[in-house]
């Protein structure tokens, strides 16, 4: 049996004080659904179900509740029911975000695949229902997923682009990564019908896909702050995003903003050809 992890050791005071505290509901992470994964990461993505009754005050006392697991690096109270703790811990520090909600909103959990989540303590056997029913939270109409994501890719894309050439680097590089990637990480999942972490896009995603796959998104990534290194990170992610939705088009016969896709193309050839994308 391995060294526990200084994870498993919070997650095992978490599960202790759950089940002490008669307010709590329920408590689940969506922090990684792969054990493999789970064994390396020193992160939890909490949500914690009050009883209604008590969800007033145990939001106020919310500090004092995750002090209890020892004395926090940093405790942030993000919003009224959200807080981020970090605790210190070898060879990195746990840290968590955790969101309060009340047990009678359990169904807002139905739109997180259970796939992604991992019911650490349910007081009732509600919460793990609820999650159980979350496995059809995936979109079911796939054809109806792939042409708006596919559609929001290329406008996003065209939007960077757009922002680069005007000199507004900083700006398109922000929108490449909050807006550009996920969805190509998405419309790659889709092409390998990979569900899991539908949502959660980016986690896990080193394992999921095929080899060829990965390294070509890796190729997507801005290898320098320059205007030559994020123009070779649309290039690369054009000619990556071009081949899967083709891809997928060809194989189910949905549509794709193809003429949109074949002029972002012919403006990057003419505006940032590959000699200066080097």
């Amino acid at each position: 049996m391995g060294k526990t992890t200084a994870r498993q050791a919070l997650q095992a005071q978490l599960l202790d004080m759950c089940r002490q505290d008669k307010r709590i509901a329920g408590l689940v992470d969506y922090s990684a659904e792969d054990e493999r994964i789970l064994e390396s990461r020193t992160d939890f993505a909490l949500t914690l179900f009050i009883i209604d009754t008590y969800f007033d005050t145990f939001v106020l006392e919310l500090e004092a509740w995750f002090t209890r697991f020892g004395p926090p690096l940093l405790l942030l109270r993000e919003a009224e029911n959200t807080i981020r703790v970090v605790y210190d811990a070898q060879p990195l520090p746990v840290h968590l975000t955790a969101i309060c909600l009340p047990a009678n909103s359990m169904h807002l959990t139905l739109d997180r695949p259970a796939l992604e989540a991992n019911v650490l303590y349910d007081a009732t056997g509600q919460l793990t229902t609820a999650l159980h029913q979350a496995a059809d939270a995936f979109p079911t109409d796939q054809q109806a997923t792939f042409e708006e994501l596919a559609s929001t890719f290329w406008y996003d894309l065209l939007d960077t682009l757009c922002k680069l050439l005007r000199g507004d680097q900083w700006n398109a590089c922000q929108l490449f990564h909050v807006s550009v990637l996920p969805a190509l990480i998405r419309l790659l999942r889709l092409e390998a019908t990979i569900i899991s972490q539908w949502y959660n896009h980016h986690s896990g995603i080193e394992p999921a896909l095929p080899a060829e796959r990965l390294a070509r998104l890796n190729a997507c990534l801005p290898t320098a702050a320059t205007l030559a290194g994020t123009a070779r990170a649309l290039r690369k992610s054009i000619e990556l995003g071009s081949e899967v939705c083709r891809s997928i088009a060809a194989l189910h016969g949905f549509r794709w903003p193809h003429a949109l896709a074949e002029r972002i193309e012919a403006i990057v050839l003419f505006w940032l050809p590959s000699d200066r994308c080097t």
